[in-house]
């Protein structure tokens, strides 16, 4: 994956911040002395040595991989799980580095892989809940025992039964009327 023109401007615009303000974080230690000579070197020689025992491991992985997939004869059936695996990775390792080191699909499958990714996350689909089907059972189950059990729920009832049922609440709040 190549820069952009925007990927680059930022990166001057942060050089220039650097240079400008010294940022002081949580593990910075302020001091006006530059870091001694010998530890300077000590920590390159460290980081050296640390990338060259990182490329030799990656370099023998890609060997093992090379050795596996010539004794696999026919294609490599792959789950969900490892193409979305593959997907992530392979993303973060960019265009080039997949064009060099992918062994078992194209660059642009896996790519195609992380899109689909992306665009499953974003699609709101009804997902279908296992437990759902019961909690339904359990509401029509409550539905029907609360018909049964409470008789007059749910029918019409004759407007005399209401009257007689609310006279007291009725004539309360009559008194509470005014004519406009």
């Amino acid at each position: 994956m190549g820069f952009s023109l925007q990927d680059s401007e930022r990166q001057v615009r942060g050089q220039r911040r650097a240079q400008a303000t010294p940022r002081v974080g949580r593990n910075t230690i302020l001091t006006k002395e530059p870091i001694p000579k010998p530890v300077h070197t000590l920590a390159l020689v460290f980081a050296g040595r640390l990338s060259r025992r990182q490329a030799a491991a990656i370099e023998y992985h890609l060997a093992v991989n090379r050795v596996l997939l010539a004794r696999v004869e026919g294609r490599l059936l792959l789950t969900d799980v490892e193409r979305a695996n593959l997907a992530v990775l392979g993303l973060a390792m960019g265009r080039d580095l997949l064009e060099e080191n992918s062994l078992i699909v194209q660059p642009e499958t896996i790519l195609r892989w992380h899109r689909q990714l992306v665009a499953a996350k974003w699609t709101y689909k009804a997902r279908s809940n296992p437990n759902r089907v019961g909690l339904m059972k359990t509401i029509k189950a409550l539905a029907v025992k609360f018909a049964i059990e409470n008789p007059s729920w749910g029918k019409r009832t004759p407007w005399s039964t209401f009257i007689k049922a609310h006279a007291a609440s009725i004539a309360a709040t009559g008194f509470f009327t005014t004519e406009v």
